[in-house]
Parts: structure tokens; C-alpha cells; sequence
């Protein structure tokens, strides 16, 4: 066993840490103040669609729609140059179209590519603040007709398939009467709260943020490379998406879906 494997061995398991050993050295006061504030930004499930927006008027909102920040009135600029055709630029497909689901080829391909560990050192292919790696990762085939969550463990390159009463995962997902059309799969990035505030404390919270949008755009490259398409929504009550993960809400903190599918015409 290499310094690096020694260093994160706990609970028996090379490159596993027991939750009981993680919430012996968690401070609850901090976990409940970051979890208050994260909150301050949930869904409850009955928000009205419309009710989401918290601009006085459509008029208002539009106008902020796409546009920079200019820091400098009236400062110099330095055009860049064209170096692609902009029609061939990947945008998020506003709606997916019924497609086969993927198979463990496919999804095998996708983790390996964009989230499994080096087997020697434990590194995962994206960034994370003193190594922590606090953001869990989730997966859901949504072409099944009872899907069941399966939770990836980086480091053996596996899922650990978790027991859920959920009912309605697609309205958990994505909201009621979502526009997204028939996505076949999601990643769901949650963050472990005690994980996260272990070491770094407040500036954690932060640097968790930051891995899981690097851990977004890793799977945007690999769901690319298996012919299909994603995009991000947020639309989700935290403690119904929890719930029906089988996690306590006040340590597991639902961040973002990332759903798959084929895009529409």
C-alpha cells in the first residue's frame, strides 16, 4: 500500500471512509448554519411553476437574459479570433426525444471517462479542494419502469444500488409538468455536507461547489462520446430528491441533475 492509499484508508477499505468515523469529526453547529443557507435556495414541492422567478415582470427578466458584465465603460477591447464554425458549437438541447436506453457499455464508458479514480493514487480526473472529494454521485436509468438509484464509488469503479419508495421520479427530478421531453438516464451530484466542511470549514462549502461544476462539464465531454446529449436543470425540491435517494437531508444536500437522452429535432 502506497502513502497515498495509507492516507485514505478507513473502515477497512482502502480508499473508504466510514460514516461513522466522518460524523466523529464533523462540528454540527457549522454543518447547520451552511445547511440554513444552502435551504435558503430549495424548491418547495409546491412552488408553482410559475411562482419561481423572483424579477417583478417577464419584461424585467428578459432584459438580463445573455447579457456580460461590462466592468470598464467605454474601455479598450481585444477581439479574439474565430477559431471554429459557430453553427458547430455543442448547445444544450432543449428537449430529448424517446431513444434506446444506455446500456452498461455505454454507461461504463461515461464513469470511466469522467469520473473514475486512478487506481494508484485515488485521483479523480477533475479538481477538488484538499483531495476531499465531497460531492456523491448518483445514477438513475429513466427508461426503466421502477428505476433504482445506484450510487458510484470511484475509487472500485462500481455502484452500490440503493432501496428507494420513490413513485415518481421524474416529477423528483426535474419538477412537475417539466419541458425536457423523454431523457434516458441521470447523474445526480449531491454534496456530502460533513464531507465537505471537514477540513476547509465555511471555504469548503465553496470548493464542493466548484468540483461538482467540474464534474458536470467531465460528463458533458463523456455523454458526448456515446452519441447523446445533456443538460442541467435545478428544478427540484431538495428534500423530496433526498428523500427518495434514502438520504438524511440535514448531511446530504442535493446540488444539480444532469439529464441524458437524445436531442430532439
Amino acid at each position: 500500500m502506497n502513502k497515498n492509499q495509507s492516507d485514505a484508508y478507513a473502515g477497512g477499505c482502502v480508499g473508504e471512509i466510514s460514516w461513522v468515523d466522518l460524523m466523529g469529526r464533523s462540528d454540527l453547529k457549522l454543518m447547520h448554519e451552511v445547511s440554513t443557507f444552502h435551504h435558503r435556495g430549495s424548491f418547495l414541492r409546491t412552488t408553482p411553476i410559475e411562482n419561481r422567478r423572483y424579477m417583478p415582470s417577464t419584461e424585467d427578466s428578459a432584459s438580463w437574459m445573455s447579457r456580460d458584465t461590462v466592468m470598464v465603460q467605454g474601455g479598450i477591447l481585444m477581439e479574439l479570433l474565430d477559431s471554429c464554425d459557430i453553427e458547430q458549437l455543442r448547445r444544450s438541447p432543449i428537449r430529448f426525444k424517446a431513444c434506446s436506453p444506455l446500456d452498461m457499455k455505454g454507461i461504463s464508458k461515461i464513469f470511466s471517462m469522467a469520473f473514475r479514480s486512478d487506481p494508484e493514487t485515488l485521483l479523480r480526473p477533475y479538481p477538488s479542494g484538499g483531495r476531499i472529494y465531497p460531492i456523491e454521485l448518483f445514477f438513475l436509468d429513466l427508461s426503466s419502469s421502477q428505476p433504482e438509484p445506484l450510487h458510484y464509488l470511484h475509487n472500485r469503479h462500481a455502484f452500490e444500488r440503493l432501496s428507494s419508495e420513490c413513485s415518481d421520479w421524474e416529477s423528483a427530478l426535474l419538477g412537475p409538468q417539466h419541458p425536457w421531453g423523454e431523457p434516458v438516464a441521470a447523474l445526480i451530484y449531491v454534496l456530502n455536507l460533513p464531507k465537505s466542511l471537514v477540513k476547509y470549514r465555511y471555504r469548503g462549502y465553496r470548493l464542493a461547489l466548484i468540483e461538482a461544476g467540474c464534474m458536470m462539464q467531465q460528463g458533458s465531454t463523456a455523454v458526448v462520446e456515446v452519441g447523446l446529449r445533456d443538460r442541467i436543470t435545478n428544478a427540484f425540491s431538495d428534500n423530496e430528491l433526498a428523500a427518495c435517494l434514502g438520504l438524511n437531508p440535514a448531511c446530504f444536500l442535493p446540488i444539480a441533475v444532469q439529464i441524458i437522452g437524445k436531442p430532439g429535432d
